[in-house]
């Protein structure tokens, strides 16, 4: 019974801990794009089962299995997938989420594009990845930089109003950024040059006070579907 006792404990210990670190991290940089992007107000939700299932149970072991329970439910609700929709096989994923969405549940698509500055587009960072990275980008970008318009979404669409991501950054956080472009290290590797060197020269030029903060606008694109209800 003890031994029963001391694992309930740590369950209950390792959930209330895995629920804070959803909520720091939600809050410090966001799981979904930054801080400041509304999706990641659908975690809170999931929390919010639990929490208030936790309270209905009051922390007895049959009524906790049950707040679990409908917790894990409430993840069926709503599946989300950020940048990465155009890697998947489809066809394999559209099957899987009908299979695991339960009927009516939404799927939640998201890609953001290329960022501006303080909403300037013609910037030394639109000639790099339009020009200098030209033909060394995956195919697959394509269908980030035309926001998933061609791709197939064979779900019953539900509107959700425009909202872009940004964050305040000073030229080495951007630059720190740029560094981990895929189609920059394919040009490296290519071309045995480094344009980032040259691109700093630029972007120093455009920025002015590079320890001074610009901001960062990634548009960004949504599109969520409800699962066929039978």
């Amino acid at each position: 019974m003890k031994t029963d006792r001391a694992t309930y404990r740590w369950a209950v210990g390792l959930a209330l801990a895995a629920a804070l670190i959803m909520v720091w991290i939600s809050l410090a940089v966001g799981i979904i794009g930054s801080e400041d992007n509304p999706a990641n107000l659908m975690y809170v939700g999931v929390l919010a089962v639990g929490f208030v299932g936790a309270i209905i149970a009051r922390l007895r072991p049959r009524g906790m299995a049950r707040a679990m329970f409908a917790t894990a439910i409430a993840q069926t609700l709503v599946l989300v997938v950020a940048q990465a929709l155009h890697w998947f096989d489809l066809d394999r994923f559209y099957a899987e989420v009908k299979r695991v969405l339960k009927p009516g549940g939404l799927l939640a698509v998201m890609t953001y594009n290329l960022l501006t500055i303080d909403g300037d587009d013609n910037t030394p960072l639109r000639h790099l990845h339009d020009i200098t990275l030209d033909g060394y980008w995956t195919p697959e970008r394509a269908h980030v930089d035309n926001g998933y318009a061609d791709l197939p979404f064979p779900f019953a669409r539900v509107d959700v109003p425009d909202f872009p991501m940004t964050k305040p950054w000073t030229l080495d956080q951007l630059l720190g950024y740029v560094g981990t472009w895929s189609g920059l290290e394919k040009y490296r590797k290519r071309t045995g040059n480094d344009p980032m060197p040259a691109f700093r020269t630029e972007m120093e030029h455009f920025w002015g006070d590079p320890d001074q903060p610009r901001l960062m606008i990634w548009p960004l694109t949504t599109m969520v579907g409800r699962c066929h209800v039978e």
